[in-house]
Protein backbone atom coordinates (compact mmCIF):
# COMPACT_ATOMS: atom_id res chain seq x y z
CA UNK A 1 0.00 0.00 0.00
CA UNK A 2 1.24 3.65 -0.57
CA UNK A 3 1.14 6.48 1.85
CA UNK A 4 -1.55 9.02 1.89
CA UNK A 5 -1.40 12.81 2.43
CA UNK A 6 -3.63 14.12 4.38
CA UNK A 7 -5.38 17.49 3.84
CA UNK A 8 -4.44 20.88 5.36
CA UNK A 9 -6.96 20.68 8.19
CA UNK A 10 -6.16 16.95 8.68
CA UNK A 11 -2.74 16.81 9.30
CA UNK A 12 -3.51 20.56 11.59
CA UNK A 13 -5.51 18.35 13.37
CA UNK A 14 -3.01 15.33 14.19
CA UNK A 15 -0.21 17.77 14.59
CA UNK A 16 -2.08 20.00 17.42
CA UNK A 17 -2.56 16.99 19.10
CA UNK A 18 0.75 15.18 19.20
CA UNK A 19 3.17 18.77 18.97
CA UNK A 20 5.35 19.57 21.48
CA UNK A 21 5.91 22.71 23.01
CA UNK A 22 9.37 22.45 23.80
CA UNK A 23 10.07 22.02 20.75
CA UNK A 24 7.79 23.33 18.74
CA UNK A 25 9.64 24.25 15.53
CA UNK A 26 9.90 20.94 14.68
CA UNK A 27 6.12 20.71 14.07
CA UNK A 28 5.74 23.96 12.26
CA UNK A 29 2.81 23.91 10.34
CA UNK A 30 4.15 25.90 7.07
CA UNK A 31 7.05 23.60 7.03
CA UNK A 32 5.10 20.06 7.98
CA UNK A 33 3.08 17.44 6.00
CA UNK A 34 1.90 14.52 7.35
CA UNK A 35 0.65 10.81 5.71
CA UNK A 36 -0.55 7.41 6.72
CA UNK A 37 0.06 3.97 5.62
CA UNK A 38 -2.41 1.34 6.77
CA UNK A 39 -1.37 -1.52 8.79
CA UNK A 40 -3.12 -5.07 8.60
CA UNK A 41 -1.95 -6.31 11.78
CA UNK A 42 -3.14 -3.36 14.42
CA UNK A 43 -6.53 -3.08 14.34
CA UNK A 44 -7.65 -0.14 13.26
CA UNK A 45 -4.44 1.93 13.66
CA UNK A 46 -2.18 3.04 10.77
CA UNK A 47 1.29 4.52 10.53
CA UNK A 48 1.12 8.46 10.53
CA UNK A 49 4.41 10.63 9.17
CA UNK A 50 4.76 14.21 9.92
CA UNK A 51 7.30 15.09 7.42
CA UNK A 52 9.59 18.62 8.39
CA UNK A 53 10.82 19.73 5.21
CA UNK A 54 13.04 22.93 6.64
CA UNK A 55 16.07 20.96 5.15
CA UNK A 56 17.04 18.13 2.77
CA UNK A 57 17.18 15.21 4.09
CA UNK A 58 13.61 16.18 5.48
CA UNK A 59 12.94 15.22 9.15
CA UNK A 60 10.16 12.45 9.52
CA UNK A 61 8.45 11.93 12.95
CA UNK A 62 6.27 8.53 13.03
CA UNK A 63 3.74 7.34 15.37
CA UNK A 64 1.24 4.55 15.38
CA UNK A 65 -2.21 6.01 15.71
CA UNK A 66 -5.93 5.69 15.38
CA UNK A 67 -6.93 8.91 15.32
CA UNK A 68 -7.19 9.31 18.98
CA UNK A 69 -4.28 7.87 20.50
CA UNK A 70 -0.70 8.44 19.15
CA UNK A 71 2.42 6.33 20.00
CA UNK A 72 5.84 7.94 18.71
CA UNK A 73 8.37 5.40 17.21
CA UNK A 74 11.31 6.58 19.21
CA UNK A 75 13.49 3.84 18.32
CA UNK A 76 12.68 1.96 21.11
CA UNK A 77 10.19 -0.82 21.65
CA UNK A 78 7.15 1.78 23.28
CA UNK A 79 5.33 1.79 20.89
CA UNK A 80 4.95 -1.90 20.63
CA UNK A 81 4.83 -2.71 23.75
CA UNK A 82 1.83 0.13 24.16
CA UNK A 83 -0.54 -1.64 21.31
CA UNK A 84 -0.03 -5.38 22.50
CA UNK A 85 -0.95 -4.26 25.97
CA UNK A 86 -4.08 -3.03 24.23
CA UNK A 87 -4.68 -6.04 22.70
CA UNK A 88 -4.74 -3.85 19.62
CA UNK A 89 -2.40 -6.78 17.40
CA UNK A 90 -4.16 -9.45 15.02
CA UNK A 91 -1.66 -11.67 13.09
CA UNK A 92 -1.98 -13.94 10.71
CA UNK A 93 0.18 -15.88 8.05
CA UNK A 94 -0.73 -12.52 5.66
CA UNK A 95 0.54 -10.12 7.86
CA UNK A 96 2.94 -11.48 10.00
CA UNK A 97 6.27 -10.57 7.86
CA UNK A 98 4.42 -7.13 7.72
CA UNK A 99 4.88 -7.09 11.40
CA UNK A 100 7.93 -8.64 12.02
CA UNK A 101 9.79 -6.04 9.45
CA UNK A 102 7.79 -2.92 11.17
CA UNK A 103 9.53 -4.33 14.39
CA UNK A 104 13.00 -4.32 12.19
CA UNK A 105 12.72 -0.87 10.95
CA UNK A 106 11.79 0.90 13.75
CA UNK A 107 13.68 -0.71 16.83
CA UNK A 108 17.21 -0.42 17.54
CA UNK A 109 18.50 -3.39 19.14
CA UNK A 110 21.48 -3.48 21.31
CA UNK A 111 23.46 -5.37 24.10
CA UNK A 112 22.10 -8.81 22.41
CA UNK A 113 25.62 -9.27 20.02
CA UNK A 114 23.22 -8.67 16.76
CA UNK A 115 21.97 -6.22 15.08
CA UNK A 116 18.88 -6.58 12.68
CA UNK A 117 20.19 -5.53 8.86
CA UNK A 118 18.83 -1.84 7.94
CA UNK A 119 19.60 -1.90 4.13
CA UNK A 120 19.57 1.19 2.33
CA UNK A 121 19.70 0.34 -0.87
CA UNK A 122 18.12 -2.89 -0.65
CA UNK A 123 14.66 -3.89 1.26
CA UNK A 124 15.02 -6.43 3.65
CA UNK A 125 11.83 -8.37 4.03
CA UNK A 126 11.19 -11.42 6.20
CA UNK A 127 10.41 -14.63 5.32
CA UNK A 128 7.61 -16.80 7.04
CA UNK A 129 8.77 -20.19 6.52
CA UNK A 130 6.27 -22.45 8.81
CA UNK A 131 3.36 -21.98 11.13
CA UNK A 132 3.28 -24.60 14.04
CA UNK A 133 0.61 -24.31 16.90
CA UNK A 134 0.05 -20.80 16.09
CA UNK A 135 3.76 -19.92 16.08
CA UNK A 136 5.05 -18.67 13.41
CA UNK A 137 8.65 -19.21 12.34
CA UNK A 138 10.40 -16.35 10.29
CA UNK A 139 13.77 -15.92 8.57
CA UNK A 140 15.04 -12.69 8.02
CA UNK A 141 18.85 -11.47 7.85
CA UNK A 142 20.48 -10.67 10.72
CA UNK A 143 24.43 -8.82 11.35
CA UNK A 144 25.91 -11.00 13.82
CA UNK A 145 29.81 -11.20 14.69
CA UNK A 146 30.03 -9.16 11.52
CA UNK A 147 28.76 -11.25 9.00
CA UNK A 148 25.05 -11.01 7.49
CA UNK A 149 23.26 -14.22 8.51
CA UNK A 150 19.92 -16.07 8.20
CA UNK A 151 18.37 -16.32 11.59
CA UNK A 152 15.44 -18.46 12.77
CA UNK A 153 12.40 -16.25 14.67
CA UNK A 154 9.03 -17.48 16.25
CA UNK A 155 6.09 -15.06 17.14
CA UNK A 156 3.50 -15.21 18.99
CA UNK A 157 0.17 -14.49 18.43
CA UNK A 158 0.46 -11.91 21.02
CA UNK A 159 3.55 -10.75 19.34
CA UNK A 160 6.19 -11.29 21.29
CA UNK A 161 8.97 -11.90 19.46
CA UNK A 162 11.93 -14.91 19.87
CA UNK A 163 15.31 -15.27 18.37
CA UNK A 164 16.30 -18.62 18.47
CA UNK A 165 19.41 -18.58 16.12
CA UNK A 166 22.05 -16.87 15.64
CA UNK A 167 21.70 -16.36 19.21
CA UNK A 168 18.71 -16.57 22.11
CA UNK A 169 16.92 -13.56 22.96
CA UNK A 170 13.23 -12.60 23.42
CA UNK A 171 11.10 -9.26 22.90
CA UNK A 172 7.61 -7.98 23.62
CA UNK A 173 7.46 -10.80 26.53
CA UNK A 174 6.60 -8.84 29.76
CA UNK A 175 4.45 -5.63 28.46
CA UNK A 176 5.43 -1.99 30.05
CA UNK A 177 3.43 0.22 28.42
CA UNK A 178 3.81 3.96 28.86
CA UNK A 179 1.49 7.26 28.48
CA UNK A 180 3.30 9.62 27.07
CA UNK A 181 5.23 11.28 23.83
CA UNK A 182 8.53 11.26 24.80
CA UNK A 183 10.71 13.16 21.83
CA UNK A 184 13.78 14.16 23.58
CA UNK A 185 16.70 11.45 24.41
CA UNK A 186 16.55 10.25 27.62
CA UNK A 187 20.22 10.54 28.50
CA UNK A 188 20.35 13.47 26.34
CA UNK A 189 23.11 15.65 28.12
CA UNK A 190 25.02 12.28 28.44
CA UNK A 191 24.65 12.08 24.73
CA UNK A 192 25.68 16.19 24.33
CA UNK A 193 28.55 16.12 26.58
CA UNK A 194 29.93 12.54 24.84
CA UNK A 195 29.64 14.11 21.51
CA UNK A 196 31.08 16.92 22.59
CA UNK A 197 34.23 15.93 24.02
CA UNK A 198 34.89 13.48 21.28
CA UNK A 199 34.33 16.44 18.67
CA UNK A 200 37.24 17.84 20.83
CA UNK A 201 40.05 15.79 19.47
CA UNK A 202 40.18 17.39 16.28
CA UNK A 203 40.64 21.32 15.55
CA UNK A 204 37.52 21.37 13.17
CA UNK A 205 35.58 19.98 16.60
CA UNK A 206 36.85 22.55 18.77
CA UNK A 207 36.67 25.51 16.52
CA UNK A 208 33.11 24.74 16.02
CA UNK A 209 32.47 24.28 19.71
CA UNK A 210 33.56 27.44 20.42
CA UNK A 211 31.93 29.13 18.08
CA UNK A 212 28.65 27.75 18.84
CA UNK A 213 29.04 28.08 22.91
CA UNK A 214 29.94 32.13 21.81
CA UNK A 215 26.82 32.06 19.69
CA UNK A 216 24.50 30.71 22.59
CA UNK A 217 23.76 27.54 19.73
CA UNK A 218 21.11 25.28 21.70
CA UNK A 219 22.24 20.94 20.96
CA UNK A 220 19.30 18.97 21.41
CA UNK A 221 18.67 15.03 20.97
CA UNK A 222 15.75 13.79 19.58
CA UNK A 223 14.51 10.36 19.94
CA UNK A 224 14.24 8.69 16.24
CA UNK A 225 14.69 5.39 14.48
CA UNK A 226 16.74 7.78 12.20
CA UNK A 227 20.27 8.81 12.38
CA UNK A 228 20.93 12.21 11.40
CA UNK A 229 21.29 15.73 12.19
CA UNK A 230 18.44 18.58 12.28
CA UNK A 231 19.01 22.11 12.48
CA UNK A 232 15.94 25.41 12.78
CA UNK A 233 16.83 28.81 11.49
CA UNK A 234 16.84 29.46 15.65
CA UNK A 235 20.12 27.77 15.30
CA UNK A 236 18.76 24.63 17.61
CA UNK A 237 20.91 21.52 16.57
CA UNK A 238 19.28 18.15 16.74
CA UNK A 239 21.58 14.89 16.98
CA UNK A 240 18.79 12.12 15.89
CA UNK A 241 19.54 8.99 17.01
CA UNK A 242 17.42 5.84 18.97
CA UNK A 243 16.15 6.39 22.25
CA UNK A 244 17.07 2.99 23.09
CA UNK A 245 20.74 3.85 21.71
CA UNK A 246 22.58 4.43 25.41
CA UNK A 247 25.99 6.17 24.42
CA UNK A 248 27.35 8.86 21.66
CA UNK A 249 29.87 7.20 19.60
CA UNK A 250 32.11 9.22 16.37
CA UNK A 251 28.56 9.01 14.61
CA UNK A 252 26.99 11.41 16.83
CA UNK A 253 30.17 13.62 16.79
CA UNK A 254 29.97 13.76 12.65
CA UNK A 255 26.30 14.52 12.98
CA UNK A 256 26.86 17.26 15.50
CA UNK A 257 29.62 18.40 13.49
CA UNK A 258 27.51 19.43 10.31
CA UNK A 259 25.03 20.71 12.56
CA UNK A 260 27.16 23.40 13.70
CA UNK A 261 28.66 24.19 10.87
CA UNK A 262 24.93 25.07 9.47
CA UNK A 263 24.39 27.08 12.91
CA UNK A 264 27.73 28.84 11.99
CA UNK A 265 26.05 29.56 8.52
CA UNK A 266 22.74 30.76 10.23
CA UNK A 267 24.28 33.16 11.93
CA UNK A 268 25.64 34.84 9.44
CA UNK A 269 22.09 34.72 7.71
CA UNK A 270 22.80 31.83 5.81
CA UNK A 271 19.58 30.45 6.45
CA UNK A 272 17.24 27.60 4.92
CA UNK A 273 14.46 29.05 2.57
CA UNK A 274 10.90 28.53 3.29
CA UNK A 275 8.52 26.20 1.77
CA UNK A 276 6.99 29.02 -0.33
CA UNK A 277 10.27 29.72 -1.87
CA UNK A 278 10.71 28.64 -5.23
CA UNK A 279 11.84 25.15 -5.64
CA UNK A 280 15.07 25.49 -7.93
CA UNK A 281 15.84 28.01 -4.86
CA UNK A 282 15.13 25.93 -2.11
CA UNK A 283 17.11 22.93 -3.51
CA UNK A 284 19.83 24.90 -4.32
CA UNK A 285 20.38 26.67 -1.05
CA UNK A 286 19.84 22.95 0.22
CA UNK A 287 22.38 21.38 -1.25
CA UNK A 288 24.49 24.49 -1.46
CA UNK A 289 24.71 23.92 2.73
CA UNK A 290 24.22 20.45 3.23
CA UNK A 291 27.78 19.85 0.85
CA UNK A 292 29.17 22.49 3.09
CA UNK A 293 27.89 20.66 6.10
CA UNK A 294 29.45 17.57 4.63
CA UNK A 295 32.79 19.20 3.74
CA UNK A 296 33.40 19.81 7.28
CA UNK A 297 32.50 16.46 7.96
CA UNK A 298 35.05 15.75 6.17
CA UNK A 299 37.80 17.62 7.71
CA UNK A 300 37.27 16.27 10.77
CA UNK A 301 36.99 12.22 9.35
CA UNK A 302 40.55 13.60 7.76
CA UNK A 303 42.04 14.65 11.02
CA UNK A 304 40.86 11.51 13.31
CA UNK A 305 42.46 9.69 10.52
CA UNK A 306 45.70 11.32 10.79
CA UNK A 307 45.51 10.75 14.28
CA UNK A 308 44.92 6.99 13.62
CA UNK A 309 41.33 6.84 14.41
CA UNK A 310 39.18 5.29 11.54
CA UNK A 311 35.87 5.76 13.80
CA UNK A 312 35.28 8.75 12.29
CA UNK A 313 35.28 7.18 8.31
CA UNK A 314 33.28 4.55 9.92
CA UNK A 315 30.89 7.16 10.80
CA UNK A 316 30.53 8.85 7.63
CA UNK A 317 30.26 5.63 5.80
CA UNK A 318 27.16 4.80 7.84
CA UNK A 319 25.65 8.49 6.79
CA UNK A 320 26.26 7.35 3.65
CA UNK A 321 29.10 10.30 2.73
CA UNK A 322 32.14 7.78 1.98
CA UNK A 323 32.30 8.72 -1.74
CA UNK A 324 32.03 12.38 -0.83
CA UNK A 325 34.53 11.90 1.20
CA UNK A 326 36.96 10.13 -1.20
CA UNK A 327 36.14 13.03 -3.45
CA UNK A 328 37.09 15.97 -0.98
CA UNK A 329 40.59 13.80 -0.56
CA UNK A 330 40.99 13.40 -4.09
CA UNK A 331 40.53 17.41 -4.44
CA UNK A 332 37.55 17.49 -6.62
CA UNK A 333 36.44 21.05 -7.00
CA UNK A 334 33.02 21.98 -5.71
CA UNK A 335 30.52 21.80 -8.63
CA UNK A 336 32.55 17.80 -8.83
CA UNK A 337 32.06 17.22 -5.12
CA UNK A 338 28.33 18.36 -5.73
CA UNK A 339 27.69 16.03 -8.01
CA UNK A 340 29.12 13.40 -5.85
CA UNK A 341 26.94 14.71 -3.02
CA UNK A 342 23.69 13.94 -5.01
CA UNK A 343 24.75 11.04 -6.56
CA UNK A 344 25.46 9.57 -2.90
CA UNK A 345 21.62 10.96 -2.03
CA UNK A 346 20.50 9.21 -4.78
CA UNK A 347 22.38 5.78 -4.27
CA UNK A 348 20.99 5.50 -0.44
CA UNK A 349 17.08 6.50 -1.12
CA UNK A 350 16.93 10.35 -0.05
CA UNK A 351 16.18 11.76 -3.27
CA UNK A 352 14.64 9.93 -6.18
Amino acid sequence: MDWTQLTSQKAKEFIDQVASKEDATLFDLSACEVHTLPLSFYDGYSLYRIVNKNMIPHLTLDYLSNGENHYYMDGSENAFHNLNARNALNLDKNNVNAYMELYISYVYEHGNSFEFVHDQNERIEPKLTSIENNLYHISVPLLYQNAVVDSHIIVEQNGSIHIKKPTEVSFLVNLKPGKNIAYRHPLENKIIEESKALLFETKTGARLLEIAEKQMTQIRVLNSPNYHGFITNERICYIIMPAAEQTAKYLQAIILTGCLRDAEQIASRYIHPTQEAELDIYETVNFGKNLDMVTEMCKMVEELEDKGFPEGLAALSKLGMERVYKGYKNGQDNDTLMNTYIAALERHGILD
